[in-house]
């Protein structure tokens, strides 16, 4: 089924077409391209919404739609479920923002199959801003957590708004530390606002922190596998360009990377050790012709060549000060995180010299422990 989204914006919509849409997302697997090709047929047709609830058969049969959909729609439980979701939205303050209003972000719509509306939470004035979108893989490194922190902080300081998909890893760190660096972020959900997810007290801070969480997803439908790739292309469609801080060779931040590419969007990536099988990936984007990148001022030259970016932008990565076995525990936690068993083999010292070294690191803030794993946090 090939729907031209594009033509639907020849047309003019009023909010009764709004709660038409919010009607037809709801009939079970009738899906967007559905739901747009029978919003173009209308409008082409100049017929409503009523005349499509009384012939319905012979709408679905004209526009080729499978008779068994038409037959999964029930009138009553429909409109039973329709106020039920507008319930629902009002109870989470949640904005439906559909393709045709002006909060709809306009570089969105140069998505291929762009949203038909979506589901926000927080500031909705952050879809029309400034932004980037900060992607990469979910086992991330020790170096990945390190070169996202900094080029997320250079980002947030030249005004951008950071994009990624609230989930662990590269997307966790990007969220973070737009927060931390006072910056404002956008986390793109898999799923609906009223579901309950591993990551919902990421959700919540972003939120209270003046960001915005937003989904095409009706509220309570949950993730599923196809839902995070059809995620990905509106991480990519808000966002003027796609970092890619750590990836491996098979990752499904490649499928952002392809969206991105298709709404003509800039793709960096970041160099990294022949010796971490993680950022496999950023070295095959390298080499199709992603921009290399070692800091925040290289993207913002490139997205906005008119712009000079002074060498004083251009913030150094301050090493910490560290003595000579310090260096090495660090150098080691750079490339992945390690167990204390590990990390004695790898640095060659005793185990009283590792726990010495590695407490006072921790009281530094240099390192961490998580579930028997040391990180560098710098």
């Amino acid at each position: 089924m090939v729907v031209d989204f594009l033509e639907l914006l020849r047309f003019q919509f009023s909010e009764h077409d709004k709660s038409f849409l919010l009607q037809l997302l709801l009939v079970p697997r009738l899906g967007r391209k559905t739901a747009a090709m029978i919003l173009l047929y209308l409008k082409k047709h100049k017929s409503n919404e009523c005349d499509f609830w009384v012939s319905l058969e012979d709408y679905f049969q004209e526009l080729g739609i499978k008779k068994s959909v038409a037959e999964r729609i029930n009138k009553n439980l429909l409109e039973q479920n329709y106020y039920t979701l507008l319930n629902q939205i009002e109870r989470l303050n949640i904005r439906v923002i559909t393709f045709w209003e002006k909060d709809y972000p306009k570089h969105l719509l140069n998505t291929a199959d762009f949203p038909l509306l979506l589901f926000t939470r927080g500031e909705v004035s952050l879809l029309q801003s400034k932004a980037i979108a900060v992607v990469g893989t979910r086992k991330m490194t020790s170096y990945g957590e390190m070169v996202t922190r900094k080029l997320v902080e250079e980002l947030v300081d030249f005004g951008y708004t950071i994009v990624s998909g609230c989930m662990y890893g590269v997307d966790e760190v990007a969220h973070r530390e737009a927060i931390r660096s006072r910056g404002k972020t956008i986390a793109v959900l898999g799923y609906g606002l009223a579901v309950l997810s591993p990551q919902q007290t990421l959700q919540d801070l972003v939120i209270a922190n003046g960001g915005c969480a937003v989904t095409e997803y009706l509220p309570s439908v949950s993730a599923n596998k196809g839902t995070f790739p059809e995620r990905n292309r509106i991480v990519a469609g808000l966002s003027s360009g796609v970092l890619v801080t750590e990836a491996a060779l098979k990752s499904g931040t490649h499928i952002t990377v392809d969206f991105a590419l298709e709404a003509g969007r800039e793709i960096f990536a970041i160099p990294g050790s022949i010796l971490n099988p993680y950022t496999e990936g950023t070295k095959y984007l390298l080499n199709q012709g992603a921009t290399l990148v070692s800091s925040g001022a290289d993207i913002v030259a490139e997205l906005e060549k008119a712009v000079t970016i002074p060498n004083s932008a251009r913030r150094p990565f301050a090493e910490p000060q560290l003595d000579e076995t310090a260096k090495k525990i660090v150098s080691k936690l750079h490339y992945m995180p390690l167990s204390t068993d590990e990390l004695v083999k790898e640095t060659n010292l005793t185990i009283q010299e590792l726990l010495t070294a590695l407490g006072m690191l921790e009281l530094e803030n240099i390192v961490e422990n998580k579930a028997g794993l040391w990180r560098c946090m710098v």
